[in-house]
């Protein structure tokens, strides 16, 4: 089966993840969940929606940032940060970005994969 959404997420951040909301990602068939430290990023190519969860948005000059950005610019990238960030003018290499919400982000982030598997026939 392919994979149709990869969330990239910082350690940090995992171990603060409410568990039936963690629990619900990787139930999920089409939900692929990785550290962004894992050296497991490079192998997934089978992906449409590539979601990067961090606590603050990451500066655009950032190595991981860059890293993540060009294995997957062909794909929809959306990043997502729980704290409200400092958003660099340099442009963007994602679709979307969403920051500030806090416990929220969760309720965002499953709303996000709802509408994708809604329109999974559409490319986002």
């Amino acid at each position: 089966m392919m994979i149709k959404v990869t969330i990239f997420i910082s350690k940090n951040i995992k171990k603060n993840i409410p568990i039936e909301k963690y629990d619900k990602f990787i139930k999920n068939s089409l939900v692929t969940v990785l550290e962004i430290e894992d050296k497991a990023i490079k192998l997934i190519r089978d992906t449409k929606l590539t979601i990067l969860l961090t606590e603050k948005i990451f500066n655009r000059k950032n190595f991981t940032y860059l890293k993540i950005t060009s294995l997957y610019k062909d794909k929809n990238i959306i990043e997502i940060a729980l704290k409200k960030s400092n958003v660099s003018n340099l442009k963007s290499n994602s679709n979307a970005i969403i920051h500030g919400f806090e416990e929220m982000t969760w309720n965002i982030i499953d709303k996000i994969i709802k509408n994708y598997k809604v329109y999974k026939n559409d490319t986002l």
